[in-house]
């Protein structure tokens, strides 16, 4: 066969052969490219084949922690959210609105610009409604607002911890002619809540009542004896010093808590 194709023989041994190729030939470079045209010549037909095949498995890398920041905001964007934004910097007064938050924690600055400024915040909710107030005083409908963002405390040492917050105020989408729309209600957001953690394969978690303060009504869900998210209709009281008179929607996933629980771990379906 070799001889056939012009490729001439120098020498063969136990363990290789030297052959010289024609200089017309410039598609065989590598032993492969020798290989490759004995078999075309030969016929791929006539090679036996084995009943046993391998095949080694793909390198699956690790999820990380981005790649499900992005599957969570990209699935809310696909339901009409919007993703907001807020100052991590706010008034110190908000903290007395929420018995839970403990001031004395609470990260202050040393030379604020203003009173608005001059503390860390201890929760996203105070970010959020003052959207939602700024959105309702231009006249604004259906609001439908989520957020990546930290809080800060101080007890002995500085922390922060990673939040997703979802905020609904008013009607689920704007009005159209072809399709009414009625007013966002807790059971809606219970359903997003639940559609978030199936997505990243949290299933069969526990569900209890939150206590009346923060809340006028309220579900904390917990799993792993983890508590991951907090969520539920917004006291009048706290929506009332933000100057809101509709009832605001609101769920706070604990992001660390989440990742701490969720398999990163890439699974081969069968």
């Amino acid at each position: 066969i070799l001889t056939s194709l012009d490729i001439k023989i120098n020498n063969v041994t136990e363990t290789s052969l030297g052959m010289t190729i024609p200089a017309f030939r410039n598609d065989v470079t590598r032993e492969a490219d020798v290989i490759e045209e004995i078999l075309r010549v030969y016929g791929y037909n006539n090679i036996p084949t084995t009943t046993k095949l391998n095949a080694s498995i793909a390198n699956y890398q690790k999820i990380e922690d981005f790649q499900i920041q992005n599957r969570l905001g990209q699935q809310l964007a696909n339901h009409g959210f919007f993703e907001m934004l807020n100052n991590s910097l706010t008034h110190a007064k908000y903290s007395d609105l929420i018995d839970e938050i403990d001031t004395e924690q609470g990260v202050k600055l040393l030379n604020p610009l203003s009173q608005d400024l001059g503390v860390m915040r201890q929760s996203m909710l105070f970010g959020a409604l003052e959207t939602i107030a700024f959105n309702l005083n231009r006249r604004a409908s259906a609001l439908k607002l989520f957020e990546f963002g930290y809080t800060y405390t101080h007890d002995g040492s500085y922390k922060q911890a990673q939040h997703l917050t979802i905020a609904l105020a008013g009607k689920q989408h704007d009005d159209s002619w072809h399709n009414p729309t009625s007013a966002t209600s807790f059971f809606y957001l219970k359903s997003m809540v639940h559609q978030l953690l199936d997505s990243i394969g949290i299933k069969d978690v526990s569900e209890t009542e939150l206590p009346q303060g923060l809340w006028s009504e309220g579900l904390c869900i917990t799993y792993k004896n983890r508590t991951l998210v907090r969520y539920g209709m917004v006291s009048k009281k706290t929506t009332k010093a933000f100057s809101i008179d509709i009832p605001v929607l609101y769920a706070d996933f604990d992001w660390d808590a989440l990742l701490a629980v969720i398999d990163t771990t890439p699974h081969l379906t069968k």
